[in-house]
């Protein structure tokens, strides 16, 4: 799917959604929106700003006029996996869809999927790879199979794999990945480059889209979201 058609799709998806669910529940709609919200915290303790900043960088690199460099594609590839691991606004997404559940807003909604290693003790998170495919499998179970759809091509899980285990190289036909532990090799020239520039662009467009529908349901003309932020200053940032 071509980066504007996906944009288009995921909007049309995206709209469908958080209409619906403000019509299900508007308070915990709006709580959905809280990424990573565990209850009082200091600023600047969000991953969801990190997403914001790392859209941001992205975005600049991708609208440079002149060639990048190969400095500056590795920047772009880690930009890429930085963005797909963006739990945090991902965690926005699911809560939303639970909304559709008719189920509270969780403080912890991967939940399900960390792993909890005991020898060394560690507490491991779901990768991008478990998280969009809980997302579209809850998305299918709320009957959005079109936005479930969207969620298995936002990222190219062997372009993230690549980059995560440093498994690539950057050569001159471009992006090849090595998969040193196994799979059959390839090279991103002719159409796996165009694949691969539609998937950093999807990624990119995914984004976007949750970030656009979110300042609509929190803009300053929400009345509810006016009056938690009198009930409760923190709520004003919303705005």
């Amino acid at each position: 799917m071509k980066p504007k058609a996906y944009a288009l799709a995921l909007h049309t998806q995206l709209t469908y959604l958080f209409s619906f669910a403000r019509t299900i529940n508007e308070i915990d709609t709006a709580a959905a929106l809280f990424g990573e919200f565990r209850g009082a915290q200091d600023v600047g303790w969000s991953t969801v700003q990190t997403a914001y900043e790392v859209f941001g960088e992205l975005k600049r690199l991708g609208s440079k006029g002149s060639p990048l460099t190969k400095p500056e594609l590795r920047q772009v590839l880690c930009l890429y996996a930085q963005l797909a691991e963006a739990g945090g606004v991902y965690e926005c997404l699911l809560n939303t869809m639970s909304v559709m559940k008719l189920k509270a807003y969780n403080l912890w909604p991967f939940q399900s999927l960390v792993r909890v290693r005991q020898e060394p003790r560690a507490v491991i998170g779901p990768n991008a790879n478990a998280t969009f495919r809980h997302l579209a499998k809850v998305a299918t179970a709320i009957g959005m199979t079109g936005l479930a759809r969207l969620f298995e091509i936002t990222f190219r899980d062997d372009i993230r794999n690549g980059m995560a285990h440093a498994d690539y190289i950057l050569g001159p036909d471009g992006l090849r990945l090595r998969r040193r532990n196994g799979g059959s090799r390839s090279s991103s020239h002719s159409n796996r480059s165009r694949t691969a520039y539609k998937s950093l662009c999807s990624s990119s467009n995914c984004y976007k889209a949750f970030s656009k529908q979110s300042r609509r349901l929190t803009g300053p003309r929400r009345p509810l979201l006016a009056g938690l932020a009198r009930i409760h200053p923190c709520l004003g940032q919303l705005n």
